[in-house]
């Protein structure tokens, strides 16, 4: 949990690499990285962790609710950013 926590402090921090605005997306962006991020943490393969909503990172959503139980989306919403969490306290810390 804890190495997923780092993950997506380095993604959050990914945000300011040269502007000191933010793009009008870039809280969007950030979401998608951290659910990415989370993603991929557990083995659900969602691509590149680039902050787009890709069919592959679509897919591995739709694969991590199938696994939760949960209704088949493919979207992000606070149910699954909880639900990610969820498992990945239950995962415990990452080995190297």
């Amino acid at each position: 949990a804890e190495h997923i926590r780092f993950t997506r402090q380095v993604a959050e921090a990914a945000l300011f690499t040269g502007s000191i605005a933010a793009a009008p997306d870039a809280e969007v962006r950030a979401a998608i990285r951290r659910v990415q991020a989370g993603l991929e943490e557990l083995g659900f393969g969602p691509g590149e962790i680039n902050g787009e909503l890709t069919r592959q990172t679509r897919n591995a959503i739709m694969a991590f609710q199938r696994s939760r139980q949960m209704p088949e989306t493919g979207e992000i919403d606070n149910a699954l950013v909880a639900e990610l969490d969820r498992a990945a306290a239950a995962a415990g810390p990452a080995t190297p």
